[in-house]
């Protein structure tokens, strides 16, 4: 299916894009300056900021592909097996589009990284950034572009999450089946991994007071599902965690338990 490949697509951009940057995010009430100590500084910040603005794309695109995955699965037990071509483009369509805005929006906008530095500088002064060189950001976090982004995230980091919390519970119903751990560890993790540092970027974003914990997290929590996801699906999903323990272990194959079913027809003469 399309959206189990723009998954892997993204989990794999996802550690590609953290590697390059290794960012720090330092927001500011009215900047946001990309503090980068990736092999990106060996090209330059214009490169730098370029990746950044992939990587953000990269990171919805993960959530949606995961949101899309349950949704499909939804599809597929209400509709008895029955999806039609046009639940599949549209889960594409949305697998695509929205990340596709998010990378255009940044440059349309003007970029001016000697002015975010300066300003960066102002606002936090017992800082010492003379050590990330030349970073990049926006130097105007007011501005159309920045705030029509901001609110695109903003919308998939909350309401992914609770999507995919309404159809897993509908899910497991309808199929009468509690014990399915991996669908709940894939509903579970976006709340935990995207909404608290997400939510400390928009606190500081809008007041300006400084949140610490948060400017170091939000790579972390962004970039984790290109490596936790696969851990997810290989440890839950009983074919991939045969496979694995087989070329891990070949001379021990996995356990199978075989059921015998006996059918008895009867006629009436």
């Amino acid at each position: 299916m399309a959206s189990e490949s723009l998954r892997c697509f993204a989990q794999l951009a996802l550690i590609i894009t953290s590697f390059l940057l290794q960012h720090r995010s330092l927001p500011s009430k009215n900047s946001l300056a990309i503090l980068t100590r990736g092999p990106c500084n060996l090209i330059g910040p214009y490169f730098c900021f370029t990746i950044y603005q992939f990587h953000m794309a990269i990171t919805m695109a993960a959530g949606i592909a995961i949101a899309n995955t349950i949704v499909f699965r939804y599809l597929v037990i209400i509709s008895n097996h029955m999806i039609t071509v046009t639940h599949i483009y549209l889960l594409i369509f949305i697998g695509y589009i929205f990340p596709i805005i998010v990378t255009i929006i940044p440059f349309t906008g003007k970029w001016d990284f000697v002015v975010l530095r300066n300003l960066t500088r102002l606002d936090h002064s017992t800082y010492d950034l003379s050590v990330y060189g030349e970073y990049p950001g926006f130097y105007d976090a007011q501005n159309i572009q920045f705030l029509t982004a901001t609110v695109i995230l903003a919308i998939g980091v909350y309401g992914l999450p609770i999507l995919t919390s309404v159809l897993t519970r509908k899910v497991l119903i309808l199929i009468k089946y509690h014990q399915n751990m991996g669908l709940l560890v894939q509903t579970v993790y976006p709340l935990l991994a995207y909404i608290p540092s997400f939510t400390c970027y928009l606190y500081t974003q809008t007041t300006g007071e400084e949140i610490l914990l948060s400017e170091h997290l939000i790579l972390a929590t962004a970039s984790s599902p290109g490596l936790l996801d696969p851990l997810i699906s290989f440890y839950f999903v009983v074919p991939y965690r045969e496979a694995i323990l087989y070329f891990l272990c070949p001379n021990k194959r996995p356990k199978r338990i075989v059921v015998a079913v006996s059918v008895t027809r009867s006629t009436t003469l």
